[in-house]
C-alpha cells in the first residue's frame, strides 16, 4: 500500500513537473500554457520569475486590460502583465521582491490604488488566500507545488488542451 501511494504520489510530481502549470520552473515549452484568470495569484510568481521581458505592468483590476504587445511597442520593450483584481499592498510587495530579485525590469508600470493599504499589512483582499509558497524560493515550495491537487489539475488540463475553465492565451 506505501509502495502504490509512493507511485502515485511520484506520478503526480512528474505530471506536474514536466507540464509545469504555473511556470515554477521555467517558462513553457513543450505545452501552450492556459492562463486561468482566477489563478493569477498562482501564475504570477512563475511568470515574473521565468519570462522574457523588461516591462512589468502590474497592479489592480485596472491594469488586467493593458495589452503586453502595445505596452511594449509603445515603451520599446518585451513587456508582461502580472496585474491582479484587488491586488493588496501585500500581494504587490510579493511580486515585485519576486519580480526584482530576476533583474529583468528596467520599467514598471503600477497603479497605486488608496483600497490596496486598508487593512493589516499582509491583508490579501479576496477570499482566495495568498499561495505563498509559489512567491518563495527553495525545496519545500518546490515539493508542494508538485504534490498539491490544484497544480496537477491544472497540468492536466494544460496537457490535454481540455479548457475547463476559461482562458487566455496572451
Amino acid at each position: 500500500a506505501l509502495g502504490v501511494a509512493f507511485l502515485v504520489l511520484a506520478t503526480a510530481a512528474a505530471v506536474t513537473f514536466t507540464v509545469d502549470p504555473f511556470q515554477r520552473f521555467r517558462a513553457p515549452t513543450v505545452f501552450t500554457p492556459h492562463y486561468y484568470w482566477l489563478y493569477k495569484r498562482q501564475i504570477n510568481p512563475g511568470i515574473v520569475r521565468n519570462e522574457r521581458y523588461d516591462i512589468l505592468v502590474t497592479g489592480t483590476s485596472l491594469m488586467e486590460n493593458f495589452s503586453n504587445r502595445e505596452v511594449g511597442e509603445a515603451l520599446g520593450g518585451q513587456a508582461i502583465n502580472a496585474a491582479m483584481g484587488a491586488m493588496s499592498a501585500y500581494e504587490t510587495r510579493k511580486l515585485l521582491s519576486v519580480a526584482l530579485a530576476t533583474g529583468k525590469p528596467r520599467t514598471i508600470i503600477l497603479d497605486v490604488v488608496p483600497n490596496s493599504f486598508n487593512g493589516p499589512v499582509d491583508q490579501v483582499l479576496t477570499p482566495y488566500p495568498l499561495p505563498e509558497y509559489l512567491f518563495a524560493d527553495g525545496v519545500a515550495g518546490d515539493l508542494r507545488y508538485l504534490l498539491e491537487v490544484t497544480p496537477l489539475l491544472q497540468s492536466i488540463d494544460t496537457a490535454l488542451d481540455l479548457d475547463w475553465f476559461e482562458i487566455s492565451r496572451d
